[in-house]
């Protein structure tokens, strides 16, 4: 991830990005097999 930029326009998005992944069961579905078929930097919940 690139830290240049706005950092606050950046924490809004992974915010807004983390609650339609907690809420909305499909998107839930693909970022759990997403984060299991990593090999690299496993994503614990």
């Amino acid at each position: 991830m690139i830290k240049s930029g706005n950092r606050y326009l950046r924490y809004y998005l992974l915010e807004a990005a983390n609650f339609v992944r907690r809420c909305d069961s499909a998107f839930w579905r693909y970022y759990d097999l997403k984060s299991t078929n990593t090999s690299t930097n496993a994503h614990s919940l």
